[in-house]
C-alpha cells in the first residue's frame, strides 16, 4: 500500500469523528460535564450521521475530483459545508442549527484535508 492510499484511508476513517469530537468538547465546556460517557455518546451519535454521509457524498466526490482534477482544500471545504447544510435541511433545522451543521461539516472537511495532505505541504 502506497503512501497516498494510506493517507486517504486514514482521512476517511478519522475525519468523520471531527464533528462528534467538536460537540463533545464544546458540550463539556458549555455544560461543565466532562464525563467520558457523554463525550463517547457525542462521538457515537455524530458518527451515526457522518460515516454514512462520508460514504454517500465524500467517497464519490473524492473519486470524481481525483479522476478529473487535483483535489484542493477549497473542494473539500465546499463539499463538506454543503453536506452539513443539506443535513440541516433534511432535519428541518432552524437558522441557528443550519449554521451549526455547516460548521460541523466544515470541521469534518478540515480534518479530512489535514489528514489527507502530504506532510510539509
Amino acid at each position: 500500500m502506497n503512501d497516498k492510499t494510506k493517507r486517504v484511508l486514514r482521512a476517511f476513517a478519522l475525519a468523520p469523528l471531527a464533528p462528534g469530537l467538536l460537540i463533545g468538547i464544546l458540550g463539556g465546556i458549555i455544560d461543565g460535564d466532562y464525563g467520558p460517557i457523554s463525550f463517547f455518546g457525542c462521538l457515537v451519535c455524530c458518527g451515526y450521521f457522518t460515516y454514512p454521509l462520508t460514504l454517500l457524498v465524500g467517497v464519490p466526490a473524492y473519486l470524481l475530483i481525483n479522476r478529473y482534477a487535483t483535489l484542493r482544500c477549497g473542494h473539500v471545504l465546499v463539499i463538506s459545508g454543503l453536506t452539513g447544510a443539506a443535513m440541516a435541511v433534511w432535519l428541518w433545522a432552524d437558522a441557528a442549527a443550519l449554521l451549526l451543521c455547516v460548521a460541523l461539516g466544515l470541521s469534518a472537511g478540515l480534518a479530512f484535508w489535514l489528514l489527507w495532505r502530504r506532510p510539509g505541504t
